[in-house]
Order: C-alpha cells, then structure tokens, then sequence
C-alpha cells in the first residue's frame, strides 16, 4: 500500500476541496457522489499503474468512457423494463468496454518491452509476474478482464461506500463514538503513511460498522464449478449462487444502530461472527482490491474530520432498488472558516 498512499492522500485532500468550492455556489447543498466517483476512479488508476506516470494519465483520460462501461454494466443486471428506458445503455457500454481493452493491451505491450519492468511497482507488474499452478502466466486478455472488473468493482463500491459513510457520519454516529473517532483521527501523525491511518482502532471499527450496517453489494454471485451439497440440498455444477451478506447484519443486537463498540474490544462482531461477516468476501475469491478500498475509505474519512466539516442539508435516505443510491445532499466546509 506504500506505494501509492500519497497519490490517495493527495487525490482525497483535492476531493474535499472541490466538495467544499461546490457547497459554496450551492444553498441546498450538493450530491457528493461525482466527486467521490472521481477520486475512486483515480485511486484505482494509480494501483493499476502508478509506477508509470504516462500509463496513468491515459488510464485517467479514460473516465467518461469508463463511465458509460459502468452504466452499462449495470443496465445489464436490471429488469428488462427498466434498461428499456436507459437509452441503449448496454450497447453502449460494450463499446466503451472495448476502447478501454485496446488501450490496456497497448500498456501491456508498453510493459513488456521496458528495460525497468520489474522496478515499477503496481497491479500492473503484479499480473504480469503472476503464474497459475502450472507456472503458466496470464494472457493479455486476462490481464485486461482482471483490469475491467478491479475498474468496475472498486470504483463502484468504494464510491457508494463513502457517500454512505458521510450519510452516516451526519446522523447515525452517536455522541461519544463521533467524538473518539475525531479524536483519534486528530493525531499529528495519523496521514504520515499507510500503517499509521490503518492503526486508528476506531476509524478501523467505522469502516467494518458501515459496511454491516448497509453493505453496498450485498450479493456476491459465485458460479458453482463442481456439484455441491449445502444444508443436505445438492447444488448442480453451472449453478449461479446469490449468497445474501446483508442477513448477517442481523446477528447484531440491534442490527440498525450504529455502534462502533461492534468491532472494539474482545467480543467484537467479527470475531463473533467470522465465516458470516466478509464484506469483501473470503478465500480464494476474496476481493483483490479490498485493501486499497479500505485504505480509499479511511484516508478520506480521517482527512474529513481532521479538516473539514460536513452538515447533511436534507434528511434523505439509503435505496438498494433499482442501484444502491443515497438521496441526500450535503454542506463542506473547512473548519478555519470557523
């Protein structure tokens, strides 16, 4: 993670600037969720391929088209009647898809050719280093797919994850815990590096609690590769599983409230709970991108209540139909504006 922390601290330091030049041209206050798109958009750039700074910059210029990829990607998972009136959306997106796959294979290319390969250090050279159990290395097609999804998945969730948390943050957080997580987070050293902002204990507990108490992708399908046997019910190889991550929430005592003492402490949820909580999944299929995530969440967190004040202006409201949406708009401002 150290090699791309200061381009996330920076990139979320630029994010709540523009949040707070925004909420001055605005009375109602403003939707967050582009800027927050953005900066996850550009975070996964720099995992990607940060090392090489003219790879990241064509990676970046690629966010319109990555934007209507995304768009489409998700039409293509809803109701027929609803992405009838998306405007050709899925078309679209198998378009945007395949530009964004032509430059990726043009990096790959770059890559393989470069005197310092091995000296740059990112998701990049990791893939390309990667070998399979019969030491076989990833084609260039599956680099791109690998990319495509770690674009899709990470700028999706992480997005949406964060507009949650400021929702929560304006509301859900009580008294005592909103005041240890400021106080902790207010630590001169706390965004010197990656292992001192994922030392915080309750910045660690705020960003597990937000995730149980409304996950941003509740469902994790896994196509079953083998015949199985759960609960003494055969499940046929070819089946598509929707396991349902949301239902742990509920082995909460009070699975609504928000409480960061869930995850402090000895008895903590999820220690409790281990094989039911896993946001990012588990085993061989966890999520790649998890650490970058988390660390995407916490460095903007921490530098939002170090720096910055937020004030929900609506009362609004957390949707998972059709698409996980927040309805609410918000006031920034820097806490030297007094």
């Amino acid at each position: 993670m150290r090699y791309y922390f200061e381009d996330i601290k920076r990139l979320a330091a630029e994010t709540l600037q523009n949040l707070v030049r925004l909420s001055h041209s605005s009375n109602r206050g403003i939707d967050p969720i582009q800027e927050l798109q953005n900066f996850s958009f550009k975070a996964i750039c720099a995992f990607m391929v940060g090392s090489n700074a003219k790879q990241r910059q064509k990676l970046e210029q690629l966010y319109l088209t990555f934007h209507t990829y995304s768009v489409g990607f998700e039409a293509s998972f809803m109701p027929g009647w609803i992405s009838f009136f998306m405007g050709g959306a899925i078309k679209k997106g198998l378009s945007a898809r395949g530009k964004i796959a032509d430059v990726v294979l043009k990096m790959i290319a770059e890559r393989r050719c470069s005197e310092n390969f091995s000296s740059q250090k990112d998701a990049m050279l990791f893939f390309l280093e990667s070998r399979d159990e019969r030491g076989e290395p990833m084609s260039d097609d599956e680099i791109v797919t690998m990319f495509l999804i770690m674009l899709l998945a990470g700028f999706d969730t992480a997005s949406k994850q964060l507009t949650i948390m400021f929702y929560q943050l304006t509301g859900s957080v009580v008294a005592d815990d909103f005041e240890l997580l400021t106080e902790e987070v207010s630590r001169p050293d706390i965004l010197d590096s990656d292992r001192t902002v994922c030392s915080v204990p309750s910045l660690e507990a705020f960003v597990k609690e937000s995730m149980r108490v409304f996950a941003v992708a509740p469902f994790v399908p896994r196509l079953m590769a083998n015949d199985f046997i759960i609960n003494g019910t055969k499940v046929k190889a070819g089946t598509m599983l929707w396991p349902n991550r949301e239902t742990c929430r509920f082995l909460a005592s009070g699975p609504d409230d928000f409480r960061l003492s869930n995850f402090l402490g000895p008895d903590s949820f999820e220690k409790l709970y281990s094989g039911e909580y896993s946001p990012f999944g588990s085993g061989d299929r966890m999520c790649l991108g998890m650490q970058l995530a988390k660390l995407e969440m916490k460095i903007m967190i921490a530098s939002l209540l170090r720096d910055y004040r937020i004030t929900r202006t609506t009362s609004g409201k957390i949707t998972h139909f059709p698409v996980c949406a927040v309805n609410a708009r918000y006031q920034f401002s820097e806490k030297m504006e007094g």
